[in-house]
């Protein structure tokens, strides 16, 4: 049995609904049900034999699509530095599977997974330990990538997504010394700062009241030249 014809083994199931036929106008009533594992498309037949002679065959195309994603994983790292997360799995079988483990071709370059390939372990026991690790080489959107872990019979999807620790603005701390003024002080500092001085007013003033004292000075110092 090839590798297609086991996948169609363990995920179509037959069930035959009517034994016998009375007229030429009675169906006979099947019930189909497809429960796939991993994607895969292939054609096969389906044949009813009868009894007394004779044959059906039909032809059926079976195709698994992409499944949903099992799991979300988020890894943040540094830039140029290398952060990891791991977990483990088994197989849905109670035996060893080979498997394979990879990342889709349009997933970041950033993520890698280890190992790649090997045994998964049995249903019931402890699991195969993957690890997934993620190194950012530059500032940017958050990086995507799809993990695949694949066995001959079973698919696992695993979405990764990297980023970078979200930075935060570090707050500056008060001193000892209190370098604030009072409500009250700065309210007086605008006030004097919004009265605005006439300095030309205040030098004609300042010349108006000073002149008379200059000439009594003159007429005093006079006075004793003339009695002479």
């Amino acid at each position: 049995m090839n590798s297609t014809e086991a996948l169609i083994d363990r995920s179509v199931f037959f069930e035959q609904q009517t034994e016998t036929l009375q007229s030429i106008d009675d169906p006979l009533v099947f019930n189909l049900r497809f429960e796939p594992l991993r994607p895969f498309k292939t054609a096969t037949e389906f044949i009813i034999y009868k009894s007394s002679g004779g044959r059906w065959k039909f032809n059926v195309l079976f195709e698994a699509l992409e499944p949903e994603v099992d799991d979300v994983i988020v890894i943040q790292s540094p830039l140029h530095k290398t952060s990891s997360v791991s977990f483990r799995l088994t197989n849905h079988m109670k035996t060893f599977a080979e498997f394979n483990a990879f990342f889709t071709t349009d997933s970041a370059p950033e993520f890698v997974v280890y190992p790649k390939s090997g045994l998964l372990e049995p249903y019931g026991k402890d699991g195969t330990n993957f690890i997934v690790s993620f190194t950012p080489t530059e500032y940017g959107k958050m990086k995507m990538g799809i993990l695949v872990i694949q066995t001959e019979e079973m698919q696992w999807t695993y979405e990764i997504r990297g980023s970078h620790p979200q930075y935060k603005i570090p707050e500056v701390q008060g001193g000892r010394l209190n370098n604030k003024l009072s409500k009250d002080i700065q309210n007086k500092i605008n006030v004097r700062h919004g009265e605005k001085k006439n300095f030309l007013k205040q030098n004609l003033h300042a010349t108006k009241y000073g002149s008379p004292n200059r000439k009594d000075d003159q007429r005093s110092n006079a006075s004793p030249n003339r009695r002479q």
